[in-house]
């Protein structure tokens, strides 16, 4: 038995055979670890936009906003219960803050901003042998706030000559097509 085992390691000849494939369990691992990263990046990316949109929408409609955001998360092929948490608050867009704290709820107030966090998995394809867990647990964030602007329009539009003789000369003198109203006639008319 020990003559054996003196003979084994004496013998040099197979040594690169097991390093080899040492070595190649070793590149397999690696490749098989980079496919379960990449596939963790994308998803991420891929929640953190449903996250976003999410709250874009919850903060566009403050008074829906938890239906508003599932709804998104819903039509981005997420289940509704992906979203753990709607909060709604007031966003200050200060620089002089730091980022986490322009953000405060409950709101003083009225609310003008929602933050949404959304929770999914990910399946890991070969990361499960070192971790022993087949999936892992990504959890994204997203505020977004509403600005009241408001506009309106005064203006009578009588009768409107889409086309025309008039809209084609001085569409062709401008070098542009024209579509002007009887009502824009008369006003440049009197300017």
């Amino acid at each position: 038995m020990w003559s054996m085992g003196r003979r084994f390691k004496a013998d040099r000849s197979g040594n690169i055979a097991i390093m080899g494939a040492g070595c190649m369990m070793l590149v397999m691992g690696c490749a098989a670890l980079g496919v379960d990263v990449g596939t963790i990046f994308a998803d991420r990316r891929k929640a953190q936009s449903a996250a976003d949109l999410a709250a874009i929408v919850a903060a566009s409609d403050i008074g829906n906003a938890t239906n508003a955001a599932r709804a998104t998360v819903v039509d981005n092929a997420y289940p509704a219960s992906a979203v753990v948490a709607v909060e709604l608050g007031n966003y200050t867009a200060d620089a002089a803050r730091a980022p986490r704290a322009r953000f405060v709820t409950p709101a003083p107030g009225v609310a003008n901003a929602a933050r949404v966090t959304l929770q999914t998995e990910t399946p890991l394809h070969f990361a499960r042998m070192f971790t022993g867990a087949d999936r892992f647990t990504i959890t994204t964030t997203a505020t977004a706030a509403s600005t009241a602007v408001a506009s309106f329009a005064i203006g009578s539009r009588l009768l409107a000559l889409n086309g025309g003789l008039l809209n084609t000369v001085l569409g062709s003198m401008l070098g542009t097509s024209l579509s002007l109203s009887v009502m824009d006639y008369r006003a440049l008319i009197d300017a």
